[in-house]
């Protein structure tokens, strides 16, 4: 799933609540602010403002449950505009009607039918709107920003190879960036090309590729965490944790890492991130007793920032301090006694400059 796709599809959660809270309060200002010159509000001290806000926020659970139901949420598709407006009216609609059982079951009198049936017209409307905006939003920040964008390697040299790079290049709001097309590669291309320009997802649209190759391909494919997609043929084995999709009408099968996706994954992040704070917390100390010992013995900072490199990405990570002062400056005067000079490890025996 590209990165662009999973962050704004959990935007659409707040922002469909946020919608429904306004539905149901345009809905009440309506009736009791407006519509009064048309028929006097009789309801407005059994129900006031702060009760009726109280119902419009266990209406929009509801609601957002039937949203869940219908698919609304579902990482794996992108719906067309037509498509996510009809399952919000048939969502909507079968939230409306759990509140109308509700009602009955309980035999109350509620106050006014057009609370209820002027929240279900203007959430339809409200949440379609700010669904609108959201894919709006998405598709300038693709587009002009490139956010959440998918490096692409086209494997093939067919009809069907031209097709998709034409469809992709035509619908830069996909989120694909064609960065290298081969026609009929062996690995070690492959492998070449895979850090120049950088690629974070192989298509292989070669329904003819030697089985060998294949095989080669999705474990170079896994060795370097990037997404395999393939155009299959009759004969190819499918396996249970896939995932479909189809480019003007071209299938096209991800071979998946791991079950863990969509929803799953911003779970996932959601527990690592709480989990880090509440470890945190408890090893505190430890980590005090830990800088007080650094400091303590040694001069220089008790923390040092190292660049590193993960899925052919750089980043910085922060740690306690275990070599001297200025270690990372020394690393060019020493590489003479580097043990490891055929890789990036950097390693001398009885080094000095690790802390005693």
């Amino acid at each position: 799933m590209k990165k662009a796709d999973l962050y704004f599809n959990v935007l659409r959660l707040p922002v469909d609540f946020a919608m429904l809270m306004a539905a149901g309060l345009v809905t009440y200002l309506l009736r009791t602010e407006i519509l009064t010159t048309f028929r006097p509000v009789l309801f407005e001290f059994n129900l006031p403002m702060l009760k009726y806000v109280y119902l419009v926020v266990v209406s929009s659970l509801i609601f957002l449950a039937g949203f869940a139901v219908s698919g609304l949420y579902s990482m794996k598709v992108r719906m067309g505009r037509v498509e996510e407006f009809l399952k919000i009216f048939v969502a909507s609609s079968a939230a409306v009607m759990v509140l109308i059982v509700y009602i009955f079951l309980r035999q109350e009198l509620f106050d006014s039918r057009f609370l209820v049936l002027g929240g279900w017209f203007f959430a339809v409307i409200f949440v379609s709107v700010g669904r609108l905006l959201v894919r709006n939003l998405q598709n300038f920040f693709v587009v002009r920003r490139n956010f959440g964008i998918h490096r692409l390697m086209v494997i093939g040299s067919d009809g069907n190879a031209d097709k998709i790079i034409r469809e992709l290049q035509n619908s830069p709001q996909s989120g694909y960036r064609l960065t290298k097309h081969l026609k009929d590669p062996e690995l070690a291309e492959v492998q070449s090309a895979i850090g120049n320009p950088g690629v974070d997802e192989v298509f292989l649209v070669d329904s003819n590729y030697s089985a060998d190759k294949v095989s080669g391909l999705i474990e170079l494919c896994n060795e370097h965490h990037l997404v395999f997609k393939f155009v299959p043929n009759m004969y190819q084995t499918i396996t249970t944790n896939i995932e479909m999709e189809s480019i003007n009408g071209l299938p096209l099968i991800e071979l998946k890492r791991t079950a863990l996706d969509g929803w799953g994954k911003v779970i996932k992040r959601i527990v690592d991130v709480a989990g880090a704070c509440v470890g945190f917390v408890l090893i505190a100390p430890l980590m005090a007793v830990v800088a007080f010992a650094i400091k303590w013995e040694t001069a220089g900072p008790v923390l040092v920032r190292l660049k590193r490199i993960s899925r052919n990405k750089e980043f910085e990570l922060i740690k306690f301090r275990s070599m001297v002062r200025n270690a990372e400056e020394l690393k060019a005067s020493l590489a003479v006694f580097n043990e490891r000079p055929d890789g990036p490890l950097f390693k001398i025996k009885n080094d000095r400059q690790v802390l005693l």
